[in-house]
């Protein structure tokens, strides 16, 4: 974490050209300019909020009210590891990740708990059985199996309604929705908690990838033949 920070610290030192864009939170009165992000270059801002602790609520604007995201208040928690940094990334993304505009990050969300939370559990946004382990790469994951049937979900910070999810980095963000079927059971749940986005994809069952590693000799054959 503190590698990361130190990055962004360095980019912000190179790059001091004024910002087209503020942070208006809590912590400032609400002041439509009261914090001026730095133009980090490539689509990127940054400012760093200084040593904020517990939990404020924030938004990204253009120094006045005549725009501002999200629309829902987006959420940060403070802690005494640092500095607080908010990464406004304004770039259009097709990696798989989401949001894929907009990415709102803050360097402290890897140090908090997160959750799935759907129809699945209820909506019990503190189940332990759906929290998030955190890996070696830094990003949260977490697999599970379904029995076939649609299903609502989203990400959000364990006991909360402060989450990631499709749309944006808010409080209580849009439900995402899968559909499972017999073939495709088991799904994985992932958090950058880095770059503030999230994912979720079908797993192969073991059985599918034997039968595609079987078959990859043959196939293997058939194209050399051709």
């Amino acid at each position: 974490m503190r590698k990361v920070l130190l990055l962004m610290a360095i980019a912000m030192m190179a790059a001091p050209a004024m910002a087209d864009y503020y942070v208006a939170g809590d912590f400032n009165g609400w002041n439509a300019a009261g914090n001026i992000m730095t133009d980090c270059g490539g689509g990127v801002y940054a400012v760093d909020l200084g040593d904020l602790v517990g939990r404020h609520e924030f938004k990204i604007t253009n120094g006045t009210w005549d725009w501002n995201y999200p629309g829902p208040n987006s959420w940060l928690y403070g802690d005494t590891l640092g500095p607080t940094v908010i990464v406004f990334d304004t770039n259009t993304y097709a990696d798989g990740w989401s949001p894929t505009t907009l990415r709102i990050s803050v360097g402290s969300d890897w140090e908090l708990s997160w959750n799935v939370v759907g129809s699945f559990c209820g909506w019990n946004n503190a189940d332990p059985a759906w929290t998030m382990t955190l890996g070696p790469d830094m990003n949260f994951t977490k697999v599970a199996s379904f029995a076939p049937g649609h299903y609502e979900f989203k990400f959000v910070v364990t006991g909360t309604w402060d989450s990631i999810s499709w749309d944006n980095r808010s409080v209580n963000t849009a439900n995402w929705s899968i559909d499972v079927d017999e073939a495709h059971p088991t799904w994985g749940f992932y958090l950058d908690p880095v770059a503030g986005v999230v994912k979720v994809e079908s797993i192969p069952e073991p059985s599918s990838l034997l039968a595609l590693i079987a078959g990859l000799p043959i196939l293997a054959v058939f194209r050399k033949k051709r």
